[in-house]
């Protein structure tokens, strides 16, 4: 590539002297490279600028047995030592529904299976990181001799009735009250 360009740039080498030739040579490489650079960190910010424009897709899972609804206490921010739905972001190339259920089993140790779809949450300011979309799916529990355990990003897992969510609702993330609201298990 750069010996063509070369070739077209030195017009005729052979009737060029030597140091003449080589100076052009040169400057010729130098302008090359320079443009080359300039372009890759153009094409750098037009990736970085493409990524930002786009919003983040998670997936939640409402799971309710005996009348009470699986909650985790998240371990890391943003809303650290709150509770919220089990769920996280959907990973490239991942189904949302395979997506909830490994999220679920990340977070709570529990296997599950996906029932159906309830609905999806997209306002952008739902989530400080930034504009995060979530799906919010119904699951239930495969095996009923497990019990929920904090791991990864949870704190703590439990299944919560509805007079202690009542206790706890100022402690709910993200619009998860808003959620559990709308899917008939609580009462604002």
């Amino acid at each position: 590539m750069l010996s063509e360009y070369v070739r077209r740039e030195a017009k005729s080498p052979l009737l060029l002297r030597k140091r003449d030739t080589q100076n052009k040579l040169l400057n010729i490489a130098y302008g090359l490279k320079k443009r080359l650079f300039k372009k890759r960190i153009r094409n750098a910010k037009s990736v970085r600028l493409k990524f930002k424009k786009y919003p983040s897709v998670t997936v939640d899972a409402v799971i309710i047995e005996n009348e009470r609804i699986l909650l985790v206490k998240r371990k890391y921010d943003p809303f650290k030592n709150y509770w919220a739905l089990p769920g996280g972001f959907i990973e490239l190339g991942e189904t949302v529904e395979a997506a909830c259920i490994r999220e679920v089993k990340e977070e709570t140790n529990l296997d599950v299976e996906f029932k159906s779809f309830f609905g999806t949450y997209s306002n952008p300011k739902r989530d400080p990181r930034g504009h995060v979309i979530t799906v919010v799916c119904f699951c239930k529990k495969i095996n009923e001799n497990q019990f929920p355990m904090g791991s990864d990003d949870a704190k703590e897992a439990k299944f919560i009735g509805k007079s202690e969510l009542n206790k706890i609702k100022d402690r709910i993330a993200f619009d998860h009250l808003q959620i559990m609201t709308d899917s008939g298990f609580f009462q604002l």
